[in-house]
């Protein structure tokens, strides 16, 4: 059923098996157990996951980038008036800690970069490295 599925509906319509995964998403994340519910973003990715391992498709770059990207947005959408509530109540003790922490990465890791003769990119992948963080790349 798997493969006759795969096969003859999702290979050729690859777009069809990204909208069973919202759908079914959205279903598995209103089950409720006790109190605790998935979501519809926690059940997407688990129903991304499970589909995903069952239908070998390949999906083009540009359908994943753009349904990365509304991902994203509704994320953001949602939690977004949350953030901005918790940064005005104690936010700042928060950001300077941010700033803190990220300066002296930066700083130490130039420090340690320049001491052993490192060059630019070997400084960037340490300063990544410790701190834990590819975007520093």
């Amino acid at each position: 059923m798997i493969d006759f599925l795969n096969r003859n509906i999702f290979q050729p319509h690859p777009e069809l098996l990204v909208f069973l995964v919202v759908a079914f998403g959205f279903l598995l994340g209103k089950v409720r157990y006790r109190a605790i519910a998935l979501g519809a973003v926690t059940g997407c990715l688990v129903a991304g996951l499970l589909l995903g391992a069952q239908f070998k498709v390949q999906i083009d770059d540009t359908v994943k980038n753009l349904f990365f990207i509304m991902f994203l947005f509704a994320l953001g959408y949602r939690v977004g008036p949350q953030f901005f509530q918790g940064l005005r109540k104690d936010g700042l003790p928060q950001v300077v800690n941010a700033v803190v922490v990220c300066v002296t990465g930066l700083l130490a890791s130039w420090l340690f970069a320049n001491l052993l003769g490192y060059g630019p990119g070997l400084g960037a992948g340490l300063m990544s490295g410790a701190l834990t963080q590819s975007a520093a790349i």
